[in-house]
């Protein structure tokens, strides 16, 4: 959180490459740690991305009048939505779980905001997003392929853990891939929008 905020200060193109590599990691750093410390169902290391991008939040407050111009209204209303969303989810299941459901889409929104209005440092936000998309594309392929020839004692462990028989069996090319992410199917979304970008580029590491 202390990178973010400085990054978020001093270098706001970097603080995105740095949010978006915290966000495709964490999973894989939970597994690492709990094969040594034990399994955590409701594991306090996912919160790291929430806690990367909570500078974003500051955006939002410093430019919360741009909310009634005209292109930025889209956000307004969202915000509405989610904040009517919140209270009713406080009602029905209690604050800690809808807190961490606020949190879910709330992220997205604040990324969004928080590009859309420094629009003067887009250029830089866009070399230095597409450099980190083409790296972690690349890193969660490559490690997805090794996953599942050859799956590593963190792998096998959290399968067990987690007790995540629907992916398949913990055994080499019995299961589906989830590479560094803590489930096939975000690990399938993450892949599908990265290769979208990475195939509009002309370097050799996208190649």
């Amino acid at each position: 959180t202390l990178v973010a905020i400085y990054l978020y200060r001093y270098h706001p193109s970097l603080y995105l490459g740095y949010s978006w590599w915290v966000w495709a990691l964490v999973c894989f750093a939970r597994r690492l740690i709990e094969i040594k410390s034990g399994f955590i169902v409701a594991s306090p290391i996912l919160l790291a991305p929430y806690l990367v991008s909570l500078p974003m939040g500051i955006t939002l407050l410093f430019h919360a009048p741009k909310l009634l111009k005209r292109p930025l209204i889209p956000f307004l209303l969202v915000l509405t939505a989610l904040t009517y969303a919140y209270i009713v989810g406080i009602v029905s299941t209690g604050i800690a779980a809808a807190s961490y459901g606020l949190l879910v889409w709330l992220t997205p929104i604040l990324l969004g905001f928080h590009i859309a209005v420094q629009s003067d440092i887009y250029p830089a936000v866009r070399t230095v997003m597409r450099r980190a998309i083409v790296g972690s594309v690349l890193f969660m392929g490559v490690y997805g392929v090794f996953q599942f020839v050859h799956p590593l004692a963190w792998d096998l462990f959290w399968m067990y853990a987690a007790k995540m028989y629907v992916i398949g069996i913990p055994q080499p090319m019995m299961f589906r891939v989830f590479s560094t992410m803590n489930s096939p199917a975000p690990f399938a979304v993450v892949m599908l929008a990265s290769l979208i970008v990475v195939l509009c580029q002309r370097t050799s590491v996208a190649w």
